[in-house]
């Protein structure tokens, strides 16, 4: 999840009552929040040391542990020598506590996470929610919002926070179709703004109310992807009849929770397409093939950039072509460049015989399989 969304969670749960068990307050909380997230470093050095490190170690839940017991023993020792009253074990309570919520969050969404690092290399998708939910920053800025007193300057961060997200729905409207969404939102910061300004009293249990409607919007976002499976799965079996569920996913699109992205995965080929749900409209999907079997791709994702990307890409189709000097292989992940979404990011261009030029992080990986999908091959030809 986006960052504001973490801080949201973090200060929601000073609202609670956390804030006054550890130095520092809310900013403290913030930090433990977001703290996984300094594996984003990894990108100057690189594209695949981005995608091999982020999501990696920090959002793990050993990596949880280490962070959370270091930013503990430093707020610890902060607070002793300054005559804070907070014992260690409120200390902790609060940075673990806070910083689980980081990625328990990035796991609603479909970019996953690698929870068992470093004993098991396994992504892992809750395939919820979109990585930017405008909704939730309702239900968690909102309750924040109306629990506070603002200065000036604070006022003005909350209007630049509303004007963005404003911003994004606008853009998202315009090039996605997503005008119920702008809507919902408007209407959402003006009954905020109107409760403020007639000084409506919150009680501060009200940042307690967002938390658990966070959790009640989750549980409505998986009865939705469930239901939706349900409906798409028949249609994809009509067209390969040997196929497995696994093999069926729905990942989230912007803001809407009743449409998603479909993927279908084959030993042979890669489908995407849009699904609906509760709807009497017919899920569509097309077919590309994999092309792993080509020699050259096989190649290819022998090298260190084809091992790393194709150990993050979840959707990985190959294709090959002639250039001068040699042959050129693209691997991409299909979730990226197919359904509009990041096609530079979720792709890479290989020359074999320039390979190692490409700045690679040298881990030893393999090149993915999808073993669930090799038992079903006889079935679907």
């Amino acid at each position: 999840m986006d960052n504001l969304t973490h801080s949201l969670v973090a200060v929601s749960l000073g609202r609670v009552g956390l804030r006054e068990k550890i130095p520092g307050g809310t900013l403290s909380l913030i930090a433990a929040a977001n703290l996984a997230d300094l594996d984003v470093v990894s990108s100057f050095w690189g594209h695949l040391y981005y995608l091999t490190y982020h999501r990696g170690f920090s959002h793990s839940i050993a990596g949880t542990l280490v962070l959370a017991a270091l930013l503990t023993v430093f707020l610890w020792l902060v607070g002793r020598s300054r005559g804070h009253p907070a014992s260690l074990g409120q200390i902790s309570l609060a940075v673990f506590g806070t910083a689980a919520t980081h990625p328990l969050l990035d796991l609603t969404n479909s970019y996953g996470v690698r929870p068992f690092l470093p004993f098991l290399e396994r992504w892992y998708y809750g395939d919820l929610v979109f990585i930017v939910d405008p909704y939730l920053w309702l239900i968690l800025g909102g309750a924040v919002f109306l629990t506070g007193q603002w200065s000036r300057p604070g006022k003005a961060a909350w209007a630049a926070v509303a004007a963005l997200g404003s911003l994004i729905l606008v853009l998202a409207a315009r090039s996605f179709g997503l005008w119920i969404p702008l809507a919902i939102w408007l209407a959402g910061v003006g009954a905020i703004l109107f409760a403020k300004k007639r000084q409506i009293v919150f009680p501060g249990s009200l940042a307690a109310f967002a938390l658990a409607a966070v959790v009640i919007y989750w549980g409505f976002l998986g009865a939705i992807h469930w239901l939706t499976l349900r409906e798409v799965y028949p249609e994809v079996q009509a067209r390969y009849p040997g196929i497995g569920r696994d093999a069926v996913s729905v990942t989230p699109r912007p803001a809407n929770p009743f449409q998603w992205d479909l993927f279908i995965e084959t030993p042979d080929e890669v489908g995407y397409g849009r699904a609906f749900s509760f709807s009497s409209q017919s899920s569509r999907f097309e077919m590309i093939p994999r092309n792993q079997d080509n020699p050259v791709a096989a190649a290819a994702a022998s090298t260190c950039p084809g091992a790393v990307f194709t150990r993050f890409a979840r959707f990985p189709v190959f294709d090959v072509s002639e250039a001068k000097g040699g042959a050129v292989v693209t691997i991409e992940d299909v979730r990226f460049t197919r359904q509009g979404r990041n096609p530079r990011f979720g792709s890479i261009t290989i020359r074999l015989d320039s390979a190692d030029a490409i700045p690679c992080p040298d881990v030893g990986v393999e090149p993915k399989t999808a073993p669930h999908l090799q038992t079903n091959k006889k079935l679907i030809q």
